[in-house]
């Protein structure tokens, strides 16, 4: 433990020296957290924070590390994810996790994914895009950003879209409960029980082949823990892919003859979406706890310490990723980005997540002529847990003979 406290007071005097400094309540760093995640990952990439008792990760190969390893897992009995959702997937480590992700991953696995691709989410955002350039409302894409991945996450759990603003105006204090908003515990829980009674019993189904049925009907799963793993499925398949298509959108709108470009080969889409991913991950950071006392780059973990690691600062990692801070089309994704995550804990959803840009991006280049940022709108990325342009507006100008 000598080392570890050797370890914390180099991290304390290299701290003075930081362009800012870690802290998620922190509006600057909540809008503008690049230089200080370069900064950390050059002078303290395992960095002991005494304010926050928390340890740091960035760079690529921490980060990773402690994704893939078995010496740091997700489980912790405080977490606020368990608060908030319950016994979930999320939050399991060894083998209760992988029974407990077997029972859920069947609709994410190939062939049926690539079944939902084609018969949901592509139909779904041709509609709904095709509604946006027809409309032509600014605040159309923060519309399309929050309905589109809810209706998706519906057809996949086969309740009907009559219920999504329901599902929206309950999810949203356990989300910002997460996103440690002022939202109160018994709120959290309220609306939790809210949303079990519905899942349980007075859902309208379109399908009885969907994630709902099978799950409550799964006999290795009690009824809680079904529920808890269908709203956190509800929660994760919406908020994080809010943020992305919000990030893509305005990306498409900011970066000089993109939208040209996918207009014209809309081959380059998947590539246009893989790196607006990279550069602007919806989430930036994951916590992982030390199973036992361990090492991280040189750093002494103990048994227990809670690892905040960055995957943004992964993303942008000039020793994995050539002119990382630049926008490219050309770009090898080798490494593969850790923006969904890695190892045993990867999303799940990052297929399906990936479609559903990429539909929303296809649509957008063939019925668009452009899209502009209006004079008064913001560009900025920000956010606590869940990055991306609040409130994000653009003007659509369209392309009348495809609309």
């Amino acid at each position: 433990m000598e080392d570890l406290g050797r370890s914390r007071r180099a991290s304390s005097t290299r701290l003075a020296e930081a362009p800012g400094r870690l802290d998620f309540g922190d509006a600057a760093f909540q809008s503008r957290p690049w230089p200080l995640y370069e900064w950390y990952r050059q002078h303290d990439p395992v960095h002991w924070s005494p304010q926050a008792a928390t340890f740091f990760a960035f760079g690529y190969g921490h980060v990773r590390h402690v994704l893939v390893s078995t010496e740091f897992g997700a489980h912790h009995p405080f977490r606020k994810s368990s608060r908030a959702f319950g016994v979930t997937v999320l939050d399991k480590d060894g083998e209760p996790h992988r029974t407990l992700r077997s029972r859920i991953a069947p609709p994410f696995r190939r062939p049926r994914s690539a079944d939902f691709v084609d018969d949901a989410i592509v139909p779904l955002a041709k509609e709904m895009v095709r509604e946006l350039v027809a409309e032509g409302h600014e605040d159309g894409v923060q519309r399309l950003a929050e309905r589109l991945p809810m209706r998706i996450v519906c057809r996949l759990l086969g309740i009907a879209d009559s219920h999504v603003e329901w599902l929206r105006e309950k999810l949203r204090p356990l989300v910002l409960y997460v996103d440690h908003a002022p939202v109160s515990l018994e709120a959290v829980i309220q609306h939790r029980r809210e949303l079990a009674s519905f899942l349980v019993g007075e859902r309208e189904l379109t399908s009885p082949d969907g994630l709902l049925e099978s799950l409550l009907g799964d006999k290795e799963l009690s009824e809680a823990e079904a529920v808890s793993n269908l709203v956190l499925v509800l929660a994760a398949g919406t908020e994080t892919t809010t943020a992305a298509l919000g990030n893509l959108m305005l990306r498409l709108a900011t970066e000089e003859g993109l939208l040209s470009t996918l207009k014209a080969d809309p081959h380059t889409v998947p590539a246009a979406v893989a790196e607006s991913l990279r550069l602007d991950p919806p989430l930036h950071w994951t916590l992982r706890f030390a199973h036992r006392d361990t090492k991280l780059g040189g750093v002494e973990i103990p048994g227990g310490a809670p690892v905040q690691v960055c995957v943004a600062s992964a993303n942008r990692d000039p020793e994995v990723f050539e002119r990382p801070e630049s926008w490219s089309l050309d770009r090898v994704q080798r490494p593969v980005p850790l923006t969904f995550g890695a190892g045993r804990h990867a999303c799940l959803g990052m297929a399906l997540a990936r479609a559903e840009l990429e539909a929303v991006a296809c649509e957008l280049a063939w019925t668009s002529q452009r899209l502009e940022l209006p004079d008064s709108a913001s560009a900025e990325i920000s956010g606590r847990t869940f990055r991306t342009v609040p409130q994000l507006r653009l003007r659509v100008v369209p392309e009348p003979a495809r609309l």
